[in-house]
């Protein structure tokens, strides 16, 4: 069985956020002063907290030993989190920054405020079903960014070994499908269907293994698309995209 990991309670985390309407009535709150410790590094991690009123000073000790600020909170705002690791322990300090109110609710008012809703079970499904639709489609996104900039890039490099000046450039590519295949990772119809739209926008035409290549579009594909953000996904497919063009 897969080890549970702090990531999975951070999501549960956000999950709370969205449906405080279920949970705020599961907060204790309490009148807090400035400078006040409400828990230091290595401190279990059992409890999300909210500020009402006032702010909340995260911070963490630097090598040389000197605090380090991380964030400030605001009233409205949460930090800590809904927390189901065995041991899991902070990794900064939370102190009060200026006088308020701090409501908080333990891990395990949570699951028993989960299991007493029958609703929420229906919502905590679609909170994470939706996540992972949207995941799938940001990946499947940015495997056809990857797929496009690996042909681009080679076809880039084929103009630059030509050694020719021009809008237009005529390069002789040995095996030139075998090699769109090799070079895209594509099954034949899906390199095949790519090369396609290329040949309708105007950016490339072929006949055997001569290839024509229209500079300006192909440049101008390769900015477009190196300009889309990749926000944040997964680690190999944001690295493949830079290696992709270096």
């Amino acid at each position: 069985m897969e080890t549970w990991s702090h990531d999975y309670c951070l999501k549960i985390t956000d999950f709370v956020k969205e449906h405080i309407g279920y949970f705020e009535y599961a907060f204790f709150a309490q009148r807090v002063r400035r400078n006040q410790i409400i828990y230091l590094m290595d401190d279990p991690a059992d409890r999300l907290f909210r500020v009402q009123e006032g702010s909340v000073r995260l911070t963490t000790i630097g090598e040389d030993g000197r605090e380090e600020l991380l964030h400030i909170v605001r009233a409205g705002e949460f930090f800590g989190a809904v927390c189901l690791c065995p041991d899991y322990r902070w990794d900064h300090q939370a102190t009060v920054h200026e006088d308020g109110v701090i409501s908080s609710m333990k891990a395990e008012t949570f699951l028993r405020v989960f299991f007493r809703h029958e609703d929420l079970l229906q919502r905590f499904l679609a909170f994470f079903a939706e996540r992972m639709v949207r995941l799938e489609d940001r990946l499947r996104q940015l495997t056809e960014t990857l797929v496009q900039l690996r042909l681009l890039h080679f076809l880039d490099q084929q103009v630059q070994q030509a050694g020719v000046e021009g809008p237009e450039v005529r390069v002789t590519v040995s095996g030139w499908s075998r090699v769109v295949g090799q070079v895209t990772e594509l099954p034949v119809w899906e390199a095949e269907k790519l090369l396609q739209q290329y040949r309708q926008e105007g950016l490339l035409d072929w006949k055997r293994n001569t290839v024509l290549i229209r500079v300006d579009r192909l440049r101008a594909r390769l900015q477009e698309l190196l300009a889309r953000p990749i926000g944040p996904v997964a680690e190999t497919p944001a690295r493949e995209l830079s290696e992709a063009v270096s």
